[in-house]
């Protein structure tokens, strides 16, 4: 006769059997797409390009830029106005591991380029990284740039198929954190298996 099913605690954790089936709980929020279009937290996405110039109206990117600028100055910009500035994403950051994420963004007219980001402790340099990244996220350069602008969430391009990511998904949701802290959009809860800080 099969053992029956009881949930994990901490005072059992050390009578883990393979064998049995344990009952974890953790808490969902599910919401179907109607209720989330009603509640108006349903994000749509459409690639598009920016007009001509559009860098020269954004209040965070350093004067004296020209030309378009290239993905490193924005996010650097970004980096030393919007986040070591915001002690909300200061906070936030202070619990993660550390992290490296590559970032490969295709631009229109231009070479695909690559910046490294370092989170905890952050740094961020062009190029690819010499260790092996946690993640690297491919974009097409203007989904990027509306993401920094906060204009749409950083994952929509993704899972609407305009871009793809390989690598550690905590680390994802931890520069999702750091960007919604940083365009003040509001900080999504994790799931309990996915907390901050989680490696």
């Amino acid at each position: 006769m099969a053992e029956e099913k009881k949930e994990k605690t901490e005072e059992n954790d050390d009578e883990y059997d393979e064998d049995v089936e344990y009952e974890y709980e953790y808490e969902y929020e599910y919401v179907t797409e109607d209720e989330a279009e009603e509640e108006g937290e349903k994000e749509t996405y459409t690639y598009r390009e920016l007009a001509d110039g559009w860098w020269k109206n954004v209040d965070f990117i350093l004067p004296g830029r020209e030309i378009e600028p290239t993905v490193f100055e924005i996010f650097h910009d970004m980096m030393v106005s919007n986040i070591v500035g915001n002690p909300k994403a200061v906070e936030i950051a202070g619990f993660f591991v550390p992290r490296v994420i590559l970032l490969e963004i295709d631009h229109p007219r231009r070479e695909t380029e690559y910046v490294r980001i370092m989170i905890s402790p952050t740094d961020i340099a062009p190029g690819i990284p010499d260790a092996e990244p946690d993640l690297i996220i491919h974009f097409r350069y203007y989904d990027f740039i509306r993401t920094i602008l906060g204009e749409i969430d950083i994952m929509t391009p993704l899972w609407s198929g305009g871009g793809w990511i390989l690598g550690n998904m905590t680390a994802a949701l931890d520069l999702r954190d750091i960007m919604d802290a940083a365009n003040e959009r509001e900080v999504q809860k994790r799931p309990k298996i996915w907390p901050l800080g989680s490696p």
